[in-house]
């Protein structure tokens, strides 16, 4: 990891720990957020996703999975229903 990624991503934990009140209003936690920023820092060259051996992936996949599966169970149906239009259908209103 080069030492521009390393201050890149300490910039994002500084960033969102500034803003954390803000975020948390509308519900966009640390793992996503993380998620989302790992993105474009990929895509410009920051960091290198084939620098991990192979034998790294699944123990890094396994926690980012669990994680971001815990953080979308924190979201209630009808947080789901009211806050993107009704993306989860019936299942939010109780009606089938």
């Amino acid at each position: 990891m080069s030492a521009a990624a390393i201050v890149a991503v300490a910039g994002v934990i500084v960033l969102r720990g500034a803003v954390a009140g803000r975020l948390a209003r509308v519900e966009l936690t640390a793992p996503i957020l993380f998620t989302v920023v790992g993105g474009p820092f990929a895509a410009i060259g920051l960091v290198d996703a084939q620098e991990a051996p192979p034998v790294v992936a699944p123990l890094v996949e396994l926690p980012l999975v669990w994680v971001l599966f815990v953080d979308a169970a924190r979201c209630g149906s009808t947080t789901c229903a009211t806050t993107s239009g009704g993306c989860c259908g019936s299942w939010g209103s109780g009606s089938r």
